[in-house]
């Protein structure tokens, strides 16, 4: 958290596949939606249980990359992407594709 990680995305996504790496804190890393792009994708090949995205510079282009991939990320149960700059239009695709895995409407959370 709170290091300067703008255009790090792929370098981030070889992060998300390490084998039992189960939390990933990117808070106020200057990451954009190009970089939650490139990271969304291994989310599903991902143990990351916890992943924190807060105080970035996602937009809906972001969440939505990212909401592409949370059906089959199966593991994750906090997403964290509070104080972006997340339009209401987006909310509903990214609660959707949350609540696909049972597990987390029973103990996962999704703070935005």
């Amino acid at each position: 958290s709170y290091n300067r990680l703008t255009g790090a995305g792929a370098s981030l996504a070889l992060v998300c596949a390490a084998p039992q790496m189960e939390q990933l804190a990117l808070k106020a890393c200057g990451l954009n939606d190009k970089d939650a792009a490139e990271i969304a994708p291994e989310l599903s090949y991902s143990s990351l249980k916890v992943l924190q995205l807060a105080e970035n510079h996602l937009s809906d282009v972001g969440v939505f990359a990212l909401a592409e991939h949370l059906p089959t990320a199966e593991l994750l149960r906090l997403l964290d992407l509070t104080n972006n700059s997340i339009p209401a239009s987006a909310l509903g695709q990214l609660a959707e594709a949350w609540i696909r895995v049972p597990e987390r409407v029973k103990s996962g959370k999704l703070a935005i």
